[in-house]
């Protein structure tokens, strides 16, 4: 039987195109257009992580965070977690290397303007500080 919407040519005792959907029958149903939403609900195949043991909750991310605050943890712990086969946390040590680089260089570039709009230079800086020691002794 050859169906009136899309013109596929399905089996006689078929009650439904298997191209489009449309009904096969003398007085069909109005046929359901796939592209278009008809007022229906529209569903959304989500692909599911099959692995979810290596997902790091809230709570960890924020121990993590608070490790890399204490000085000689935070290297060893960023050593650990990039070597650990965890992607997390891989993440989360190369996000925190990239924000320590862009705080090195905002520093970095303050300091320059800060220098350059008061028009001190650090020689001056260190003359102005070793005399006002030395007239303290």
């Amino acid at each position: 039987m050859i169906c009136r919407n899309c013109g596929m040519d399905n089996a006689d005792n078929v009650q439904y195109c298997s191209n489009c959907g449309a009904s096969t029958q003398q007085n069909p149903a109005p046929a359901y257009n796939a592209g278009q939403n008809n007022g229906g609900p529209t569903y959304v195949n989500v692909q599911v992580p099959s692995d979810t043991s290596n997902l790091v909750s809230i709570g960890a991310y924020v121990g993590m965070w608070f490790a890399m605050c204490v000085p000689i943890l935070n290297i060893i712990m960023m050593i650990v977690w990039a070597t650990s086969g965890n992607k997390s946390k891989k993440n989360f040590v190369l996000a925190y290397l990239i924000l320590i680089a862009i705080s090195v260089g905002i520093t970095i570039i303050a300091s320059v303007v800060i220098f350059l709009l008061t028009g001190v230079t650090m020689f001056a800086i260190t003359s102005e500080l070793e005399t006002m020691i030395f007239s303290m002794l």
